[in-house]
């Protein structure tokens, strides 16, 4: 936590921020009315433990990449311009409504938070102008990952700090909506909240994915543009190992698929689902007859 405000880090991942966080369950609660708790369920959660996990392993994917790319472009001197660019891809990586809605929800209240209780070291001038979209088109509102991007640049957190910020949220937030949902009981919550250390651990200093920029590798590769990708069936060479299983008949795909290269603005970091499970059940969340969360 050197060069920033341990106190604001603190304040941020403070459940009592708010920002709207506690009427969403990341898709939990359409888990639940799926059916995907009980024991001969066939999505695989084996009871909330499993589901907050594979959660957390999306949001290292999915979110994770955008913020760092938020931050690097705040870092390299871009404004406002480039954050709507990174906006934009954040939309499109989430590709169910509620959590589309969800993260723009909980982006704008973020925003309009630090507006008033961070005001300080340029936000001013960052947020604003997001704020201000999102109050005219729902569909420009700023993402949580965009302010919170923001927020910590102008307060000069580190990238690794503010990826554990969202995290630790993550966890929070999906162990309160679980408790909720009567599917554990607060004892329980905080016991599993703290067996999730390691892995919190693991996600926020996770070498990179694939198409990310990594020292500890050798550079990949250019492809030959006049190849043909399909020729050899054998598995690619040019893949990283993935840093936690995956299920078989993903990895057999992993293996017969052509190498990527990521050639657009946003290739060192390009988020990607690692669980499209979680995306359709999340999905159906619109479709409940009752409901207690927003998403």
């Amino acid at each position: 936590m050197e060069g920033c405000d341990w106190a604001l880090l603190l304040q941020l991942c403070d459940a009592a921020l708010p920002t709207g966080a506690f009427a969403h369950s990341y898709g939990m609660e359409a888990a639940k009315a799926a059916g995907a708790f009980s024991n001969d369920a066939g999505l695989r959660f084996r009871g909330a433990a499993a589901y907050v996990e594979a959660t957390l392993r999306q949001q290292a994917a999915l979110v994770l990449p955008l913020l760092r790319q938020a931050l690097a472009v705040l870092k390299a001197g871009g404004g406002v311009d480039e954050l709507r660019a990174v906006n934009a891809a954040a939309t499109a990586a989430l590709a169910n409504g509620p959590a589309i809605r969800a993260s723009q929800r909980q982006g704008v209240a973020l925003a309009r938070l630090a507006l008033e209780a961070f005001p300080a070291h340029g936000t001013q001038a960052l947020l604003r102008p997001l704020w201000k979209a999102g109050l005219r088109r729902q569909a420009d509102a700023p993402h949580t990952v965009v302010s919170l991007a923001a927020v910590c640049h102008c307060y000069g957190v580190a990238a690794a700090d503010a990826q554990k910020v969202i995290l630790y949220t993550t966890t929070r937030d999906m162990m309160s909506a679980a408790v909720r949902l009567d599917l554990i009981g607060p004892i329980e919550a905080a016991r599993l909240t703290a067996s999730f250390g390691a892995l919190l651990r693991e996600l926020a200093v996770m070498p990179a994915l694939h198409g990310e920029a990594n020292p500890s590798r050798n550079p990949k590769p250019k492809p030959d543009p006049n190849a043909n990708p399909y020729a050899d069936p054998s598995p690619n060479p040019n893949r990283g190992a993935t840093p936690w299983p995956v299920p078989e008949f993903a990895a057999e795909w992993d293996a017969t698929l052509p190498a990527v290269h990521w050639e657009e603005p946003f290739a060192p970091g390009a988020p990607r689902q690692v669980n499209p499970i979680l995306d359709i059940v999340q999905g159906q969340h619109d479709a409940l007859y009752s409901r207690l969360f927003l998403s």
